[in-house]
């Protein structure tokens, strides 16, 4: 990608502008389907680059929210790939996105913001957002509030409080929301210590990312149970979700590994936060009946032939289907000594109907809380045709199998999403809320090592987990 500064004398900007453009340029087009085009001698997307950085000041936008700004043709898809896109552009200092806003938009004599989440963020109609213009942590205060009118699976539309917001910023179009309140019930807690739970709920303690909480006082009503013991505060998920979430038969610990302090007040609350949101995801049911569209093989890979430098390394599969066709069906895969752990998989789609559909897949890792995207398809597969994720692009799936340490376990849930169209997860995501033993706000996730061992048990297509030679379930 040529970058061409035009007129302008600043050498500091267009080190900036030069920047950009190399990390995006490789990354920001569907290398599966689609080339980067040009019009009238300039490339579509440096055109599309340099016209955002000129409207925007640079202090105001994140990598993300610069590529939802691009005004791009459908046949030149933008994707959200790399380490830095939640930090704010050029800022040395590590200014961060919020995680919690959603992108919106507001088309011109639109009166209204088209949210894109929806029924499958537990967004109803009543849920209420605060609005702001930028994605970036420090741009705390909010322009306006909106309320949820119109619900769809993976869309809502909202209504401004103040519908003068639209007259004052009409050239506005990218928004973002944050959720404030819903008019169903949240999240609900036991603890075995009440005054310390009403401690935890306490709304001048500071505000929640997701639902606020409720306390209730019989735990089989509860989707978290606390039990403080001393100074120490475990983390358990309700009888309910164990048993909604994996088969009894899979004997695993729903205690979460790591214990709190009963003094570490924002803590303990990150961690419900984030039960909050993994459970609530969890629950997703893919848009259309995955099992009447496609068939998902996964399989075991290793290199083929011998390394060529510069050259991308060659996996074969070596294995059978590791998705079993039968229901509660397990197959032990481990486990395994440190020198067979490095195990590498792939995916294969195959699109039985006759419709372009568009399939995802995310990991839910119950040891941490994790939620990973392994593949999210921006672009089609056509009918009756077949793709293979990850062959070849290990490091994308080297965290799949993860043993924390000091643990002899990990439940990991896969859950594929098939739809008609192309599927935002970005506001699904979640990293893990402790980071070296302290709190940390939700942003993406790294390459983490290896698991030793696990085991698969295939109870529906749309999910599944995976554990460190113990068993494992959909």
């Amino acid at each position: 990608m040529v970058f061409r500064p035009g007129r302008s004398t600043n050498f500091f900007w267009n080190c900036h502008l030069s920047g950009a453009i190399t990390f995006f340029g490789s990354s920001l087009l569907d290398s599966r389907h689609q080339l980067a085009y040009e019009s009238q001698g300039e490339g579509l997307f440096t055109r599309e680059l340099l016209k955002v950085l000129k409207e925007w000041p640079i202090n105001k936008l994140s990598y993300k929210s610069l590529t939802d700004r691009l005004d791009m043709p459908a046949y030149q898809t933008p994707l959200l790939e790399g380490g830095h896109m939640n930090r704010c552009l050029f800022d040395s200092g590590g200014r961060t996105t919020d995680s919690s806003r959603i992108l919106c938009h507001r088309e011109k004599d639109q009166p209204y913001f088209t949210l894109y989440a929806g029924s499958n963020c537990r967004i109803i109609s009543g849920s209420t957002f605060e609005i702001y213009r930028t994605d970036l942590t420090d741009d705390w205060r909010p322009f306006t509030t909106a309320a949820a009118e119109t619900v769809e699976a993976f869309i809502s539309f909202l209504k401004p409080a103040d519908q003068t917001i639209f007259t004052k910023h009409e050239n506005h179009h990218v928004w973002y929301a944050r959720f404030v309140t819903s008019p169903a019930p949240g999240f609900t807690i036991y603890c075995n210590n009440s005054n310390f739970l009403a401690q935890i709920l306490d709304e001048g303690v500071g505000p929640w990312l997701v639902d606020p909480p409720s306390s209730v006082s019989n735990p089989l009503l509860a989707d978290l149970c606390l039990t403080v013991d001393g100074s120490d505060v475990f983390y358990d998920l309700s009888d309910r979700n164990t048993r909604s979430l994996c088969s009894r038969s899979m004997n695993f610990s729903p205690r979460f590994p790591h214990t709190s302090n009963v003094h570490a007040i924002a803590e303990i609350r990150i961690i419900i936060d984030s039960y909050a949101h993994f459970t609530s995801r969890i629950m997703m049911p893919s848009p259309l009946p995955m099992a009447k569209l496609v068939t998902i093989e996964m399989k075991k890979v290793r290199p083929s032939g011998p390394f060529i430098q510069g050259f991308q390394k060659v996996y074969k599969p070596y294995s059978e289907n590791l998705l079993p066709d039968a229901a509660g069906k397990f197959v032990e895969l481990g486990p395994f000594s440190d020198m067979q752990a490095l195990i590498y998989y792939r995916f294969t789609v195959h699109n039985t109907s006759d419709d372009r559909l568009y399939v995802s897949l995310l990991a839910f890792k119950l040891s941490n809380l994790e939620i990973a995207h392994l593949f999210s398809s921006t672009t089609y597969l056509e009918p009756h045709s077949t793709h293979t994720f990850c062959d070849g692009d290990i490091d994308r799936l080297s965290y799949m199998f993860v043993i924390p340490e000091g643990l002899d376990e990990n439940v990991i849930f896969l859950k594929f999403f098939v739809a008609d169209e192309p599927i935002n997860f970005d506001n699904l995501s979640q990293q893990p809320p402790l980071a070296e033993g302290r709190p940390i706000v939700r942003r993406h996730f790294g390459t983490l090592k290896h698991g030793t061992g696990e085991r698969w048990n295939n109870v529906g297509q749309a999910s599944g987990c995976f554990t460190r030679g113990i068993e494992c379930g959909i």
